[in-house]
């Protein structure tokens, strides 16, 4: 397996393949492989795109923080592939791919990353590493974002990127840029996140000291709590507070009914009990006064009425002459029952004796002749059949049915009377019954209200009518509801005198709280001191903070002030070399130390006027800005760069520059090609055959190439490849795949 801590040679660009990226939709690949490469092109054709395209490989964001996909992509892939290398046998591969191509929203675009090292292959975070480490020369433990942002920086000089620096960027952004640069970038990170600490440290100390100046303040409220209830308490006990007590609480024992004791203490308890017992001699009193309501009300109702003596009397000789009449009808229907029972039997006798005298007669008269059927005695045959035939007549006879039928109403008669005499008795026992019940209803009713008299102490005798009775009870109950008035007045006076007693309990009562605060007050000392022990610990640690971070500043300082005086030299000879400004000859970056922070600017001077400016972005003219810019970009460069690619990345820098500060620019072009590796874009053709006349091959093995931008459509950009001679040869064109 691949060690990735282990570093490659210095680099350079070999070439570069893109696709669906920038300005180009289709494929296309571009070679690199030379000291010096010339893209020249109309603008909008797709050369910048180069630049972005290794920006974006090497960063995964697009410079201008773009999306990177083409629109006219047919694919819909978006890839770059970047091979880099120190020689022709040792190629290393950086590709990145969009994996997500149907996402819309480009902040949530996904990226492969695959670096191909000879026959290693690494991905995701590995390959991550890989860049911090070989080609950012950081650690692989860094941000990936900062380092290869801080790499790309230092070798891709972009347009906006140089006025931005100058003009845009506040004196403490260039610090924190150049320290990135000067490898200084973790010093100050550690020195900012430091301060950051220290600050936090400072605000939480200063909060702990306000909590402390919160607690000793509760505490100071807390004494001063105590100090009052302490002498309103002492107020309270009193000599005066104290008889006052006794006198009411024997008052109330009095009129409660209780036994009398000594008088006890005055406090909540015995406050209370004290009440309590009114309070329950009041419901008694109220249930009292309810019983004589409800007496009154009973003695107000008249007794039932009871039938007189007399009444009574004459009903129950009715009764008795009603029986007696009952017990002689009934007496009378038993003779007439016996007579009739004779009669029937006599009837049913004689009866019986006429129907068989009228059989044997019939019986006779079929043997009627000369002589007597029975007797056999000679007779006279027609009187014997008329006799004969009377007897048979005989059994028609109605003899004894006048008796039976006499006896039969005379039998209905007695007992219709015995009915109507039974009803007038049963009439009369119910009223006789009635008279007894009121009777016994009057006697217990007259009982219960001489019970009832005689329990309110009223004296009536037995034969006292019922007005007199209840005159009396009626004024022993107004009596006693009086004294029942008399005796809730009392209870309620007292209990109204009760309330003079409640502050002073509740004084007293402040006792248990004057305890309570104790135990607080000794626990807000012992956090009190805890506290104020931890705030010297807090203060004397941000004290040992401050003095450190100022050391670290001090240090920090230092450093990049050292790095930034060693690139003087190049810085010089870079800015003479491009002459932008005729009085201000000089420049340096001046670094110094403000309101806590480093701060860094460009200052270019007029030595003979001893005049300096330290913004020279926003006062010297637009070229000859540009024309600082480039100097200061190619000096970082040449000095600074933390990147392991030794290339310079310049995009179309002649853009506001004028023809002298052009021919400059080219001049110290060729002086750093033997030392980096250059690609240049620009949009002017002749200024593209400058370069490439001025940046020609001079020694063997060198080489330059012009890449040129033809055309563009939606497929992407016509790209060709000039190999560019050396004096006397001819051109030789690669077209571009």
């Amino acid at each position: 397996m691949t060690t990735i801590e282990m570093r490659v040679s210095r680099l350079r660009l070999n070439a570069i393949q893109i696709e669906g990226f920038g300005g180009v939709a289709g494929q296309v690949k571009v070679p690199l492989d030379a000291d010096v490469i010339v893209v020249a092109g109309s603008n909008g054709h797709g050369k910048t795109t180069i630049c972005n395209a290794i920006s974006w490989v090497l960063t995964g964001k697009h410079p201008s923080g773009a999306d990177p996909r083409n629109a006219y992509s047919r694919s819909g892939s978006t890839s770059v592939a970047l091979t880099i290398g120190d020689n022709a046998s040792s190629i290393k591969t950086i590709r990145r791919t969009l994996v997500n191509p149907d996402e819309l929203d480009p902040r949530r675009n996904e990226w492969s990353l695959i670096i191909q090292d000879g026959e290693s292959i690494l991905s995701g975070s590995r390959a991550e590493d890989w860049l911090k480490v070989n080609v950012a020369n950081a650690d692989s433990r860094d941000d990936f974002e900062a380092a290869m942002h801080t790499a790309v920086e230092s070798i891709y000089m972009k347009q906006e990127s140089l006025r931005d620096f100058l003009v845009e960027r506040s004196d403490v952004e260039r610090f924190s840029s150049i320290s990135q640069m000067v490898g200084a970038g973790k010093l100050t990170s550690f020195v900012s996140q430091f301060e950051s600490e220290k600050n936090a440290w400072v605000r939480s100390t200063n909060k702990s000291s306000n909590d402390l100046q919160q607690q000793r303040d509760q505490l100071l409220e807390l004494l001063q709590a105590r100090t009052s209830l302490r002498e309103e308490v002492a107020q309270a006990r009193t000599s005066e507070v104290s008889n006052r007590w006794k006198k009411w609480w024997m008052r109330a024992m009095e009129a409660t009914g209780n036994a009398l004791t000594l008088a006890p203490d005055l406090s909540e308890a015995s406050l209370d009990a004290t009440l309590s017992a009114i309070s329950l001699r009041q419901r008694e009193l109220r249930h009292q006064e309810g019983e004589l309501r409800n007496l009154a009300a009973e003695f107000s109702v008249p007794l039932p009425d009871s039938p007189s003596p007399r009444t009574i009397a004459l009903n129950k000789t009715e009764l008795r002459k009603f029986e007696e009449q009952q017990l002689h009808t009934e007496q009378k229907l038993q003779q007439i029952q016996l007579q009739l029972n004779e009669i029937q039997i006599e009837v049913s006798q004689q009866k019986s004796l006429r129907d068989d005298l009228s059989s044997l007669a019939q019986i006779a008269l079929r043997h009627v002749g000369e002589s007597c059927p029975t007797c056999g005695q000679s007779v006279d045959p027609l009187a014997l059949e008329g006799r004969l035939r009377q007897y048979v007549e005989s059994s028609n006879s109605t003899v004894g049915t006048v008796a039976l039928g006499k006896t039969l109403e005379a039998l209905e008669a007695c007992e219709t009377t015995l009915r109507a005499t039974r009803e007038k008795k049963h009439r009369m026992q119910r009223l006789v019954l009635l008279d007894q019940e009121k009777q016994a209803a009057s006697q217990s009713a007259r009982s219960r209200r001489m019970e009832r008299a005689a329990e309110l102490g009223v004296t009536v005798s037995r034969d006292a009518d019922d007005e007199a009775l209840t005159a009396q009870v009626l004024q022993q109950i107004n009596s006693e509801n009086s004294m029942l008035l008399q005796r809730r007045s009392e209870l309620d006076d007292i209990e109204q005198m009760a309330q003079s007693f409640e502050p002073v309990v509740a004084l007293i009562k402040s006792q248990r709280r004057i305890t309570r605060l104790d135990l607080e007050i000794a626990e807000a000392e012992v956090q009190l001191h805890k506290a104020e022990r931890e705030l010297v610990a807090r203060q004397q640690i941000g004290s040992r903070a401050d003095a450190l971070l100022k050391v670290l500043k001090r240090d920090s300082e230092s450093f990049v002030g050292g790095r930034i005086s060693s690139l003087q030299p190049i810085l010089d000879q870079f800015y003479a070399a491009i002459d932008p400004h005729p009085t201000f000859r000089s420049v340096e970056m001046a670094t110094r130390m403000f309101n806590g922070k480093h701060r860094l600017n460009p200052v270019v001077r007029d030595e003979e006027l001893s005049l300096t400016i330290d913004d020279p972005g926003k006062t010297l003219s637009t070229s000859q800005a540009n024309a600082l810019a480039v100097a200061l970009f190619m000096s970082f460069n040449m000095g600074f760069s933390s990147s392991a690619i030794e290339s310079m990345i310049l995009d179309d820098p002649l853009q506001n520059l004028d023809d002298i500060h052009l021919l400059g620019l080219v001049d110290l072009l060729r002086k750093v090609t033997p030392h980096r590796q250059l690609l240049v874009t620009t949009h002017d053709q002749a200024f593209a055959s400058l370069l490439c006349r001025k940046l020609r091959p001079v020694r063997e093995g060198s080489k330059t190439l012009l890449v040129r931008f033809n055309g563009w459509d939606r497929s992407g950009p016509d790209i060709d490849a000039i190999e560019v001679p050396t004096e006397g040869q001819p051109l030789k064109i690669a077209k571009a795949i």
